[in-house]
């Protein structure tokens, strides 16, 4: 189970029941990853792929290095499930208000990659279809993993009015 993600020296359950209820959920999980680390589907691929990014860790990479670890995949499907509950309940939409209300500088920096994204994008032509190309990370991502463009938004905030 340690393997797999799991620290089972700091579960705090007290009772026989709850140790073995989540025991076997534990279990259960791993058995997933475990299924999911040996696909060789290309859609399994792409899963482990977005749930290393959800895990929020670091691979190795080069030659031989897999692309992933089961701890991350367990890490990143325990921030996934959560996430598809709550966009079942709220929009994105709702939820960029909520934290544009509450953290505005995420939506300066999220406009200000937008913006430049925008600037760095050459125009299509009408009728140019998208089909076949892949897209970059959107602005948004940019802005919330890129510090210095936190920073200079704070700088902004900071600075007396002309």
């Amino acid at each position: 189970m340690k393997g797999a993600g799991q620290h089972l020296e700091s579960w705090q359950q007290e009772t026989p029941e709850a140790v073995a209820r989540r025991l076997a959920v534990s279990a259960m999980a791993a058995v997933v990853v475990w299924r999911l680390a040996r696909d060789e589907d290309p859609s399994a691929a792409e899963l482990r792929k977005v749930l290393v990014q959800l895990s929020g860790r670091q691979m190795k990479r080069g030659k031989g290095a897999r692309p992933f670890t089961e701890p991350a995949l367990m890490a990143g499907l325990m921030v996934l499930l959560p996430m598809l509950c709550l966009l079942e309940q709220r929009s994105p939409e709702e939820l960029r208000a909520l934290l544009d209300k509450v953290l505005p500088l995420a939506a300066l920096g999220r406009r200000a990659a937008q913006a430049a994204e925008r600037r760095a994008t050459p125009a299509r032509p009408a009728g140019a279809g998208t089909q076949g190309q892949t897209t970059e990370p959107s602005g948004a991502n940019i802005a919330m993993s890129n510090p210095a463009m936190f920073g200079a938004v704070a700088d902004r905030l900071n600075r007396p009015p002309p």
